[in-house]
């Protein structure tokens, strides 16, 4: 996500996220016809590291909470206060008697495009 943690996340941002994963599987789509993974090979090892970080980090994750996590930088080393953050300013509740006259089209056409 191109502006996550850093500024207010965009819905732009996750949408290009998701653009781009949808082209690399389906670029590797075939892969698994020229390509064979050594049992205890290179790849393996780093498969089976990366799930074990990936469980620890869950685990902590679990254990102390999510915002007292992202307090703490546990995701890419950026720490970000419970109460702070940058755009905070900006965050307010949307009241009873909004209407945006596009966004079942807007979130139908981008789910359908992903």
């Amino acid at each position: 996500v191109l502006t996550e943690a850093i500024h207010t996340p965009l819905l732009q941002d996750r949408y290009l996220s998701l653009k781009a994963v949808k082209y690399t599987f389906n670029a590797a789509k075939d892969f698994s016809k020229e390509i064979v993974i050594k049992d205890k090979g290179l790849i393996e090892e780093r498969a089976k590291y990366l799930q074990q970080k990936a469980f620890e980090l869950l685990k902590t994750v679990e254990e102390k909470g999510l915002f007292k996590a992202i307090e703490e930088g546990l995701f890419a080393d950026t720490k970000r206060p419970f109460e702070g953050g940058k755009g905070l300013e900006g965050v307010f509740l949307k009241s009873d008697k909004y209407f945006n006259s596009v966004e079942e089209i807007l979130i139908g056409n981008t789910m359908n495009s992903i």
